[in-house]
């Protein structure tokens, strides 16, 4: 399996398991919400041609659905939710940089 192929099935079963993980605790309309930004990142992910932003982007699938899984569960501008955005922001910060390393060293993902 190739280093793509790899990180989309991690990240695409990273964002099912969170659509799993509130099914039974969410309404039908805030599943629905949740799975539009899965399915988004499940078809947009694979049209990335340059490694570097593909991960980039696997990384911000990951946190956009937390944020979302977060923000329907517990109300868009609620501290729960804010907290979950303010953690996902540090970790994909973290990644960032990570990979503008990678970048700047002209070393592959």
């Amino acid at each position: 399996m190739s280093f793509r192929e790899s990180m989309y099935r991690s990240t695409i079963d990273e964002l099912e398991s969170q659509l799993r993980q509130v099914a039974g605790i969410l309404a039908d309309e805030q599943i629905a919400s949740v799975k539009e930004v899965v399915d988004f990142y499940r078809e947009t992910l694979l049209d990335f041609a340059d490694n570097y932003l593909f991960a980039e982007f696997c990384g911000r699938a990951v946190a956009d659905v937390t944020h979302e899984v977060a923000a329907v569960r517990y109300g868009w501008e609620s501290p729960e939710a804010n907290a979950v955005f303010d953690e996902q922001d540090r970790h994909l910060t973290s990644w960032l940089r990570r990979l503008n390393a990678l970048r700047a060293e002209q070393r592959p993902v």
